[in-house]
């Protein structure tokens, strides 16, 4: 496992912009439900009826399946857990994103969504999926959480996507998921700042305990990760995206890792996965001894084979552009003097492909000078 970053300088002024940016995507309601909808304002008297004129003053637990709930803008809840299916989760009203501090999807939860909420102040996962499957979570902020921002523990099938993640304790989202379940999706995140808690984590990090099926055939595209950095010790990960133990069968594209304290993108000690089209410039730029290079794939105790790093882009401020100990096959691999000409046109297919125009214009910030 790997590690993970607190406020740096540079991330601050870009963390204010990225709230802005993220309450703006979507701040009308989302797709309803068969039932409802209800309405929660956490400041209402007690006793409403849950219309949009006598809302809730909290969460009904349990919720009821196929039913949509919407949050006031501007107001705080305390902890839920969701345990049903076809659950939508909204905001209604206009301001500030509403605040919920910590949600648990459990493992009878499913086909549930959640947009436009921020996930924080939690003294565990802002985001927890316990065997939880087809979720979707979009379109929030999910910051100053104890532990993870997102973790998924045996569930599948899960999308994340459109959300600024920043500041956990630990990293910013951890996979486990079942194989059996299907792999997650994990696309147009920013996820910055993370592990300010601990060491051992990464930005996003696939891993599984045992050679028992967990955090397989996972895609992790168009995302962008800053500075996972470790805070109580530093001589160990702190890596953007990490790949790891007994995990397959991932795809990790187009995705951009800069400034974190170890590895931009690593494989570690796990087989058949592929990173294709990625981008690292300037990690290992702490005092971080393990896997110090803007790409890895490396093994220590377990071996690992099969794996493709191609495309890809290493633009070293701190540390060698790769380590290979021969367990991934490199294809098209650019750094030195062929960057310049590689990164116009990355930027350019990245664009393409990209469904938020917030990380389009964040990669030309960190890259465009190049």
């Amino acid at each position: 496992m790997h590690a993970s970053t607190k406020r740096h300088a540079v991330a601050l002024g870009v963390w204010f912009t990225a709230i802005g940016a993220c309450a703006a995507i979507l701040h009308h309601h989302p797709a309803r439900g068969a039932g409802g909808p209800y309405y929660i304002n956490p400041n209402a008297s007690p006793g409403g009826n849950g219309s949009i004129t006598s809302p809730f003053n909290a969460w009904p637990q349990p919720l009821t399946a196929n039913t949509t709930y919407y949050q006031l803008a501007g107001t705080t809840s305390s902890s839920i857990a969701v345990t049903v299916s076809g659950v939508v989760m909204g905001m209604y009203g206009t301001g500030a994103l509403p605040i919920i501090q910590g949600i648990y999807f459990q493992s009878t939860a499913s086909n549930d969504t959640m947009s436009n909420f921020e996930v924080s102040g939690y003294g565990g996962v802002g985001v927890t999926m316990n065997g939880a499957t087809q979720i979707t979570i979009e379109n929030c902020v999910i910051q100053n959480n104890a532990n993870f921002g997102i973790s998924d523990q045996g569930g599948g099938s899960n999308t994340f996507k459109f959300n600024l993640i920043d500041y956990n304790g630990n990293g910013g989202i951890e996979i486990s998921n079942l194989n059996s379940n299907g792999g997650d999706t994990v696309s147009y995140n920013w996820i910055i700042g993370n592990g300010t808690a601990g060491s051992g984590y990464s930005g996003i990090h696939t891993f599984s305990p045992s050679a028992s099926y967990e955090g397989w055939g996972n895609t992790i595209s168009y995302n962008i990760i800053e500075n996972t950095q470790p805070i109580y010790d530093a001589t160990t990960d702190g890596n953007g995206i990490e790949i790891d133990t007994y995990t397959q069968n991932n795809v990790a594209n187009y995705n951009l890792t800069v400034t974190n304290a170890a590895a931009g993108q690593e494989i570690f000690e796990a087989s058949n996965n592929t990173i294709d089209y990625g981008v690292a410039m300037s990690n290992g730029n702490t005092t971080a001894t393990f896997d110090k290079q803007e790409f890895v794939c490396d093994y220590d105790g377990i071996g690992a084979s099969g794996n493709t790093i191609s495309n890809s882009i290493a633009i070293p401020g701190y540390a060698a552009s790769f380590f290979n100990t021969g367990c991934a096959t490199v294809t098209n691999f650019t750094t030195g003097a062929g960057v310049h000409a590689a990164i116009g046109t990355w930027l350019t297919n990245f664009a393409a492909g990209q469904q938020w125009l917030t990380l389009t214009n964040r990669a030309h910030v960190l890259l465009g000078n190049l």
